[in-house]
């Protein structure tokens, strides 16, 4: 039941940021303003075509993830730097794919940022994939370590309040979407 909850917060955080995509800008965002993108594979868009082109290939950014829709509809500069599998300490301190830990594109100057980070944190994926499997009479599936999940959900939230704090500290004006 714990994986299921993880799974439905990482899916509602997207659909709430997928939401904002062609609603007017919040007061306070003009465009060109600055707006970083920080997360993981729901807010990268993997498999959605175009790849952008600056971005490592591992990581998976889409044209037309939601960060880039929003950029595009609200005339602002975008500095995306979600990636497939990254967890709140790739966010906050750890590098990924030969680039720094994803906080360092939050500068005074952003205005907008969004945050889809967690699911991987608590292996939802890894969880989602062992038990379909499981449950549709596969072999060889993975197994699920629950204890080690349930571990994990009592501390991403307490991560989560450090990436807010991070970003808070870096930006000290930003607009957030979740």
């Amino acid at each position: 039941m714990a994986v299921a909850s993880a799974v439905v917060l990482a899916v509602a955080t997207a659909a709430t940021a997928v939401g904002a995509v062609g609603a007017a800008p919040q007061s306070g965002i003009g465009a060109g303003a600055t707006y970083v993108a920080l997360g993981s594979s729901f807010a990268a868009g993997p498999g959605i075509l175009p790849e952008q082109q600056d971005s490592p290939a591992l990581c998976g950014r889409s044209q037309n993830n939601y960060a880039s829709v929003v950029a595009r509809d609200w005339g602002l500069d975008l500095h995306d730097v979600t990636c497939v599998g990254a967890t709140t300490a790739d966010i906050l301190t750890r590098s990924q794919h030969g680039r720094p830990p994803q906080i360092e594109a939050v500068t005074a100057d952003t205005r907008l940022v969004t945050v889809t980070v967690g699911g991987n944190d608590v292996d939802y994926l890894g969880s989602l994939i062992a038990y379909s499997c499981q449950n549709s009479g596969g072999a060889n599936c993975g197994t699920v370590k629950q204890d080690k999940i349930d571990k994990a959900l009592g501390s991403v939230a307490l991560w989560i309040g450090h990436v807010v704090e991070a970003v808070r500290l870096r930006a000290p004006r930003p607009r957030w979407c979740w």
